[in-house]
């Protein structure tokens, strides 16, 4: 069985060889269309071409040609070859084709100026099947499924799931890519999938498809237009264009779900089978506008490049290079680099060489050999191997990387498009382009530029990007992939690039974000970016997802910057966080020269309807009341938070910028007394009084933390004197800078830390507890069925910044990583406190009483070993996902010890 990554490399090497394979149709069957007698369109078309070669002008150019291609419906058995047409165009309103095969429906190659208007195309019998799930067995992990009246009768193994309500493929659903699915006995609409993930219920949707060739497929063109073209379905992608100059025009280019085929009462659930549209290796990048894509199979556009090329040697002007793929060549002319700031020179020509001709270092040559059949960068195809003479003595060396400049898709356009479809909206490696005033809706992410993790070179990267004024709606529900670095709504990621940051002179301006599930704007690995004039909406009100997590990205920061320089924010306003996450924006490792990241990137409205705890940064405190007292007049203090019902705040928004901050115990508000002006003056909680003094404007200064103002005195929460006691008062004070008046806000969870507790697995039903009741700091945790003994009880120690210490009664002793491990599988055990980051732990609700214990070192998830059920399975790390087994109940211990 193919691993994700083999199969993600096929995927690659089939889309590659569709966009140059260009053999001429065979078989094509004359054409009818039911109202215009028969029409054999490849006449038509082939008559045309031969009529426009003949008709040339006195520089033996052709002079422009049309066709006209008669409306009706027309039943294809086979493709349609446009070939070496020059300024023809092809007139095609009003006509359906249907292709009866599961082929390509057209094949264009070697064409310039050719324009093709108004066709519509559809497949018959269709390159997927769909149908309802009507049977669910756990334990083997399997479905049935009953087919939908009209599709076909096909046991296909490309499974979607959608839900039943909104017909769009299904929230927190894992790819399915390794499920089979074959008919079961007896019947003829009944088809069984195995090795299916979790989150699937009874009357869930689903379409089983099959990947066989792209629909048009245009290659070694210029220049080439499709006009107000309608795709239906495809037996792969819609539309591959690749390997000729470029400048490919789409406009008003619409995949779209299709009618309900003969003898079926349910629309179509997806259009094609793999991705909606894929540009490769231009020189001078398409224009797409005013154009649909709908329910995709897989990433709705991207713009691919070549790729790196493998340095073999280095000999003096010349150099040995080879290629993953066998169909590639370079010609003469070809500019080539390591990094797009390094040394360049041009291949004058290049001879093709025998592998075992070229004297490559024993090191390099073994490297080589371990990686056939991997699908990694050293898996090079030996009969793609080149001599390149060069214009100027190699800059270059053996077990390099090195890439071309001249096929990154430059000055690409991408405006005006609606992309509604839940893979990548786009997949971005190219130039000098424009991102303006598209819809990107319900994608696991919206716009992703990345080289997809190639060498440490600029090869696949992008440059002088302006994506602006887009709209990026309810994403990021989609394919978690926590071992992908590819997290964000927008995302930067290049993490295989170490040299050199990659990416350079991106704009990020004027988009709205609205509803994006977890990380919105990730900038990562990157230099000279503007991010201005953005506005987050409603972010982060359901869970965060895992996209990242083997990357140790925050999925509850709004954004994320990380390994960049001269990065600046201007005018970003994020307005109503949700409950999972109070950080705008996180400012990592590896940074330097980010301007106004406090500033530039404000805070709008937290969320109304939860509940906050506010933490003083210099104490690490909670403010409360003292005894949880609820009188008027009752002081505002700090203590040491131990969730406490008086520690919990909630946000009422009272227009202009300004809350009401409610004790949630009391039902009382807080606010300055007396009224005061004066330095000072306590804060205390009251009756709502509608005045100045109880309304607050909370202020962002970064880090998570925020100044919260008075409206009345325009003076600063903090607490007298700087104290950092047990039982100190909060007061207002004019500012000064100190961190005693910056606040953390944390979402409120209804957990008592001064009980002890039992963790239970929601999976198994067990409880967590060290081997053998051990108190040896290196035990292992095992889970068992509780029994209420101190070995299966646990203390939360809060850490005063989000994070908790989860101490063993019996033992004393804390919850830890072995070896403060990263990896997936770290084993868990329990050690002396050491204050390290491996024995500080997040809970994060899931809704319905559960936590999942996440590591704060790692960013894994507490759970068990191959979400066993036994007792004595033993606990471990693993990266986010929505097994059960990483969800645990807290629950008070029978008894306190």
């Amino acid at each position: 069985m193919l691993s994700r990554k083999a199969f993600i490399f096929c995927l690659a090497f089939l889309f590659l060889m569709g966009s140059y394979s260009f053999q001429a149709p065979i078989g094509l069957a004359a054409a009818t269309t039911g109202q215009t007698g028969a029409v054999n369109i490849q006449k038509l078309i082939s008559d045309a071409i031969v009529a426009n070669v003949a008709n040339t002008g006195p520089d033996g150019v052709s002079k422009p040609y049309t066709v006209v291609i008669p409306p009706g419906t027309y039943r294809l058995a086979s493709t349609i070859s446009i070939k070496n047409a020059t300024n023809l165009t092809i007139i095609a309103d009003g006509v359906n084709i249907v292709m009866t095969k599961l082929t390509q429906a057209f094949i264009v190659s070697g064409c310039t100026n050719l324009t093709v208007q108004g066709l519509t195309l559809n497949y018959d019998p269709l390159p997927f099947t769909q149908g309802k799930v009507i049977a669910i067995d756990p334990i083997t992990r399997a479905i049935d499924v009953k087919l939908d009246a009209g599709y076909p009768r096909k046991p296909y193994s490309r499974i979607e799931i959608y839900d039943p309500a909104t017909k769009f493929q299904k929230a927190g659903i894992s790819h399915l890519w390794e499920s089979k699915a074959v008919m079961v006995d007896g019947t003829e609409d009944v088809v069984r999938v195995s090795n299916v993930g979790g989150g699937i219920a009874i009357g869930d949707l689903i379409t089983l498809s099959v990947g066989v060739a792209h629909g048009i497929n245009v290659g070694s063109s210029s220049g080439v237009t499709w006009r107000n073209v309608t795709v239906y379905t495809a037996p792969g992608a819609g539309y591959t264009d690749g390997g000729g100059r470029g400048g490919t025009h789409l406009d008003g280019f619409r995949i779209v779900r299709g009618p309900v085929p003969p003898g079926g009462v349910e629309v179509p659930l997806l259009t094609t089978v793999w991705d909606g549209i894929g540009i490769r290796n231009f020189a001078v990048g398409p224009i797409v506008e005013n154009s649909i894509i709908e329910n995709a199979g897989d990433d709705s556009f991207s713009i691919q490049t070549p790729g790196p090329i493998g340095v073999l040697k280095s000999e003096g002007d010349a150099i040995y290079i080879a290629f993953k793929d066998p169909t590639r060549t370079l010609q003469a002319g070809t500019r080539l680099r390591q990094f797009n700031d390094g040394p360049e020179v041009k291949a004058l020509s290049s001879t093709k060489v025998d592998y075992n001709s070229v004297a490559i270092d024993p090191d390099l040559a073994a490297k080589i050999i371990a990686a056939q059949g991997t699908g990694d960068l050293w898996d090079i195809a030996e009969n793609a191997v080149y001599r390149i003479q060069l214009d100027q003595p190699s800059p270059f060396q053996a077990d390099q990387f090195i890439f071309t400049p001249d096929r990154m898709s430059s000055g690409f356009i991408f405006r005006n498009n609606q992309i509604t479809s839940s893979y990548r909206g786009m997949l971005l490696k190219a130039n000098d382009g424009l991102i303006e005033n598209n819809i990107f809706r319900g994608s696991n992410k919206a716009i992703v530029i990345t080289p997809e993790g190639q060498s440490d070179s600029h090869a696949g990267i992008s440059n002088n990007l302006t994506i602006r004024n887009n709209r990026i709606i309810n994403t990021g529900n989609h394919y978690f992939w926590p071992e992908s670095e590819q997290a964000g709504a927008i995302a930067l990621s290049a993490s295989n690039v170490k040299s050199q940051l990659a990416f350079d002179n991106i704009t990020i301006e004027g988009n709205t974000f609205d509803g994006v599930r977890g990380l919105n704007l990730n900038i990562s690995n990157a230099k000279n970016v503007k991010v201005s004039g953005n506005t987050f909406l409603n972010t982060h009100n359901v869970s965060n997802g895992s996209n990242g997590a083997q990357f140790g990205i925050d999925p509850s920061t709004v954004i994320w910057v990380k390994d960049a320089d001269m990065v600046s924010f201007v005018n970003n306003r994020i307005d109503k966080m949700g409950p999972y996450s109070t950080v705008p924006i996180r400012i990592m490792s590896g940074t330097s020269n980010i301007t106004r990241a406090q500033g530039g990137v404000q805070v709008v409205r937290p969320d109304e309807t939860v509940g906050y705890t506010i933490k003083n940064r210099n104490s690490g405190k909670a403010l409360g009341i003292k005894e949880n007292a609820a009188a008027d007049g009752s002081n505002v203090e700090q203590r040491a938070y131990t969730g406490a019902v008086s520690q919990a705040w909630q946000f009422v928004d009272d227009g202009n910028g300004y809350y009401k901050i409610k004790n949630i115990n009391s039902d009382k508000f807080m606010g300055i007394s007396s009224p005061s002006m004066v330095d000072g003056a306590k804060n205390i909680i009251g009756s709502d009084n509608r005045a100045s003094n109880q309304l607050w404007q909370l202020v962002y200064v970064g880090d998570g933390f925020y100044q919260i103002k008075n409206k009345q005195s325009w003076k600063l929460l903090g607490m007298s004197s700087g104290s950092t006691a047990d039982g100190a008062l909060s007061i207002q004070w004019a500012a000064s800078g100190s961190t005693n008046q910056n606040w953390s806000l944390s979402i409120f969870v209804p957990f008592d830390i001064t009980q002890t507790y039992s963790i239970i697995n929601q999976n198994s039903e067990k409880a967590l507890g060290a081997v053998n009741n051990s108190t040896e700091s290196g035990a292992s945790m095992e889970q068992r069925t509780y029994a209420g003994v101190p070995g299966q009880t646990w203390k939360f120690v809060d850490t005063g910044d989000g994070y908790c210490k989860i101490m063993n009664v019996n033992s004393g002793k804390f919850l830890d990583i072995a070896s403060s491990s990263k990896d997936d599988g770290g084993q868990t055990i329990q050690w002396n406190e050491t204050g390290g980051m491996s024995q500080q732990w997040e809970l994060i609700d899931t809704d319905g009483g559960y936590f999942k214990i996440k590591n704060r070192n790692s960013g894994k998830m507490l759970g068990m070993t191959g979400r066993g059920l036994a007792d004595g399975v033993l606990s471990l790390q693993w990266a986010a996902s929505d097994s059960l087994s990483q969800n645990w109940l807290l629950s008070i211990a029978a008894s306190n010890h």
